[in-house]
């Protein structure tokens, strides 16, 4: 909450307000005192990933090798307001093996102290560089940033990945991305942990489904502006149940193989499967080993339930 925002809410309770200067003052103090209790708990999560990790390699927990802990990491970013034009971002890091927040980075094109002194700067240039001067040795400035919305989840990234070792003795050598490989390029082009280091980059699945629902509802859209009907009722059509379907089994695809041949079979098995009928079967691609793909429905009579997929697995 703002300054504009506090006072609007006194406004409504009918309850004297701040100054705003007063307020900026509150809210430098209360920022601090966050900033601390958020170091506090960093710290403990760092803790508490690295007993997780050496239950899996014992060499984890070993005094020698703590400079040396490599760890895989989700990375995502996101901003105070939608359409890229926001001017607050924050980018966090997450161990991918127990979900605790190990960093995070505020990254702001925004101070309210130096948008109060515009009317100075141009009145006065000279008063106002020697104020600028002052605000930003008291490190009070809250800009850190410079640049597009877009690039502040860029930025930030090479901020967390260039501490992570002083923070904590820790490497983020594996990241699962959403697909958006401009941070990851910015970090790896940076190689903070040498140049014979290297950083390795996965796809989250769930995003991976996610594009292909879109793409597939998109093309229902571009194809209705063309006259083309694709989606609506009946058989054959590309119905959001279809979509949502496909986009299921293309998952599942994916988890229960291990090579490219293999999963490919299996989403061309689901593909054939859904648009198939009682009277003609298509299992072309319909993989031998029942728990894969598309089979699992022509065999469910034969089936029991085979307990839920591992959570860490080779393909995250």
């Amino acid at each position: 909450m703002g300054a504009h925002s506090f006072q609007k809410l006194c406004e409504n309770f009918d309850l004297p307000c701040l100054h705003h200067k007063s307020f900026q003052l509150q809210a430098d103090k209360l920022y601090s005192d966050t900033n601390k209790v958020r170091d506090v708990v960093f710290s403990k999560a760092a803790e508490l990933v690295r007993k997780e990790h050496a239950k899996l390699n014992p060499s984890v927990a070993a005094p020698e090798t703590l400079m040396d802990t490599r760890i895989a990491v989700s990375y995502d970013g996101s901003w105070l307001t939608r359409g890229h034009t926001s001017l607050i971002g924050l980018g966090c890091v997450i161990d991918v093996l127990t979900g605790l927040v190990l960093d995070a980075h505020v990254m702001s094109s925004y101070c309210q102290a130096c948008e109060n002194k515009k009317a100075l700067q141009k009145e006065h240039p000279g008063k106002f560089a020697d104020w600028e001067r002052h605000h930003l040795g008291l490190g009070a400035c809250d800009k850190n940033f410079d640049g597009t919305a877009a690039m502040m989840e860029v930025h930030a990234s090479k901020i967390m990945w260039a501490r992570s070792i002083r923070k904590h003795d820790m490497r983020y050598t594996i990241v699962v991305s959403d697909g958006d490989s401009k941070a990851f390029n910015a970090v790896c082009e940076m190689r903070p942990y040498g140049p014979d280091s290297v950083i390795d980059k996965q796809d989250c699945i769930n995003h991976v489904c996610k594009r292909l629902g879109t793409v597939l509802r998109n093309l229902v859209a571009d194809a209705s502006k063309r006259k083309i009907t694709l989606g609506g009722r009946g058989a054959g059509r590309l119905t959001h149940n279809i979509i949502r379907r496909l986009s299921i089994y293309f998952t599942r695809a994916i988890r229960r193989n291990d090579t490219s041949s293999e999963m490919r079979d299996a989403i061309m098995a689901s593909a054939y499967h859904m648009f198939s009928r009682d009277e003609n079967h298509n299992t072309t691609y319909v993989p031998k080993d029942p728990l894969h793909g598309v089979s699992i429905m022509l065999q469910r009579h034969k089936m029991q339930y085979q307990g839920p997929i591992p959570f860490f697995s080779t393909h995250l």
